[in-house]
């Protein structure tokens, strides 16, 4: 990922953008920080909702293993 950026544009080039769009992935953070050291990272709305949707998905699965499978509560955090 970093070669082209950093055979095709001087590192004067690279300083001068200020802002990158990125998902969440830890390799991306680490690469843009090396190649456009000025950039500031602002997350994809599409990536950030997906994250709070499956960590919201994630504690309802948690919660509902707490019930009996034939319990109110369990079919209701099973299917709603």
């Amino acid at each position: 990922m970093k070669k082209p950026f950093e055979s095709n544009y001087s590192l004067a080039e690279r300083q001068k953008v200020k802002h990158v769009v990125i998902d969440f992935h830890t390799q991306y953070q680490s690469a843009i920080c090396r190649i456009f050291p000025e950039a500031k990272m602002i997350a994809d709305n599409f990536h950030l909702v997906q994250m709070g949707l499956q960590a919201l998905n994630q504690t309802r699965v948690q919660l509902m293993h707490h019930f009996a499978q034939n319990s109110r509560e369990y079919r209701i955090l099973k299917h709603h």
